[in-house]
């Protein structure tokens, strides 16, 4: 599915769900609503790539990731999320159930489970919380690219966000008879930032 926008009333617990399914693949896709999460993953293999998740306000967070019959499979590529919820949540139950599929009670070999089941460009950081048995994963803070070529040229980037840590890469392209004299990048605190 590329380049729509769905969304729903203010009843619908999830915008989308993917049960089961194999190969999934949104791009460019803008889900709005859902009172429990924007999209439901259980046990399906799910690719977002270029999408923004706006769940509800109050919703628990912009993806539910469940496992009824199998581990999901989760691929995320610049996927932006509501600051407001978490990008993606995992109850106590989905956790046991992915004990039970993999024949283990250990935490932390499930939440290494969870982790290999989850790829992409996004970063993901698993926030175990022991009190309630569930993980939350925050939703990626994104900062801006800003470029400025100066004169007797042009600068372009590959991406006009990036979540620190991300590779940005960098096209240059002097006028005619022009070379490039210098290149800096600052991150938000104007310190430097390596180059490569």
């Amino acid at each position: 599915i590329q380049n729509i926008w769905f969304t729903a009333g203010s009843k619908a617990q999830h915008v989308l769900a993917f049960s089961g399914a194999e190969d999934a693949r949104l791009e460019g896709v803008t889900v709005q609503g859902g009172q429990t999460a924007a999209i439901l993953v259980n046990g399906a293999s799910v690719t977002l790539e270029k999408s923004t998740l706006r769940p509800e306000a109050g919703a628990g967070a912009s993806i539910t990731y469940r496992a009824d019959a199998k581990l999901p499979s989760l691929t995320l590529n610049d996927v932006e999320a509501s600051q407001e919820t978490s990008l993606l949540y995992i109850s106590r139950e989905t956790l046991e159930q992915i004990g039970t599929i993999g024949s283990t009670e250990d935490v932390t070999e499930i939440l290494e489970q969870v982790r290999t089941s989850i790829q992409g460009s996004d970063r993901v950081e698993l926030n175990y919380d022991e009190e309630n048995g569930s993980v939350s994963v925050p939703a990626p803070i994104r900062h801006a690219i800003t470029l400025d070529a100066g004169e007797n040229g042009a600068l372009t980037a590959d991406r006009a966000q990036a979540q620190s840590g991300t590779v940005v890469t960098l096209t240059i392209t002097p006028d005619e008879g022009y070379r490039l004299e210098k290149l800096e990048a600052l991150d938000s605190a104007d310190q430097a930032v390596e180059l490569t």
